[in-house]
């Protein structure tokens, strides 16, 4: 896993992407929102306990990578988790196409409305907990 500066400079990356994408490609703007928030926490899991993966690695095995880095996030940064957890399941309907079972292409499953108050919410919680603003 990249060190906490990877990790800051990949959010700020994708942080910027996601402020200069349209909103009519709001399947994608949740997207970036998403993975912004996942390498500021990844980046703030390593500036506050380096050690987290030893922590979690036991469960890393028995249930693989992603769950037990959602149990490190929830551990750590108990606050902000639900807000972490809302824009992952938010990405994946937009990544995976889960809307399809209700025949919509991924944009359209979302207004504009609801993917800015989404990103605004929970991003704009997790930019505010860890004092990012870019």
């Amino acid at each position: 896993m990249a060190d906490a500066y990877i990790h800051e400079q990949q959010a700020k990356h994708n942080y910027s992407l996601l402020l200069n994408t349209k909103s009519d490609y709001r399947d994608w703007q949740v997207t970036l929102a998403f993975y912004t928030a996942l390498h500021i926490i990844d980046c703030e899991l390593e500036k506050k306990t380096p050690d987290w993966k030893k922590k979690f690695m036991s469960q890393a095995i028995d249930s693989g990578w992603y769950p037990a880095r959602n149990s490190a996030i929830n551990y750590c940064f108990r606050e902000i988790y639900n807000n972490y957890r809302m824009l992952m399941v938010k990405s994946r309907v937009m990544r995976y196409l889960e809307a399809e079972a209700a025949n919509k292409r991924a944009v359209d499953a979302i207004t504009k409305e609801e993917a800015k108050s989404i990103i605004d919410k929970n991003l704009g919680a997790i930019l505010k907990k860890f004092n990012y603003s870019w």
